[in-house]
Order: C-alpha cells, then structure tokens, then sequence
C-alpha cells in the first residue's frame, strides 16, 4: 500500500515532467518552475561534499568538526 508520502513524491515527479515537457516545446525561459528541485540538489550535493570531507583528516578545521568527533 502506498503511503501518502510516496504519492506525494510521484505527483511531484508528474508534474516536474510535464514541465520539462512544455520547456521544450514553449522555448521560454522557465527555470523558475525547477527552483525546488535545484534547492534540494545543491542540499544534497553539500551533504554528500561535507560527508566526504569529515572523512579526511585535515581538511576541516577542528573548529568546524561536530562535537561528537572532537577528543
């Protein structure tokens, strides 16, 4: 059984296609339409950015490291 959650994603998956859709056809300039998808793009590219980072030692300060990994 579907959860409301996952048809909500579907929908929202519908509707950014119907858009890329009408993008091709009208030629204007529609990115506006996108904004909540490039949003949560940039989000998840800098939480993967950070993830990769506190892998590494030295590449962030120990000033900028959560409480948990600090000694």
């Amino acid at each position: 059984m579907a959860t409301v959650k996952s048809v909500y994603f579907e929908i929202d998956q519908f509707v950014a296609e119907i858009c890329r859709c009408l993008q091709e056809f009208s030629g204007e300039d529609n990115s506006d339409l996108f904004l909540q998808e490039r949003e949560s793009a940039i989000l998840r590219a800098q939480q993967e950015k950070r993830k990769i980072q506190l892998t590494v030692p030295g590449i962030i300060g120990p000033h900028e490291l959560p409480e948990e990994m600090q000694d």
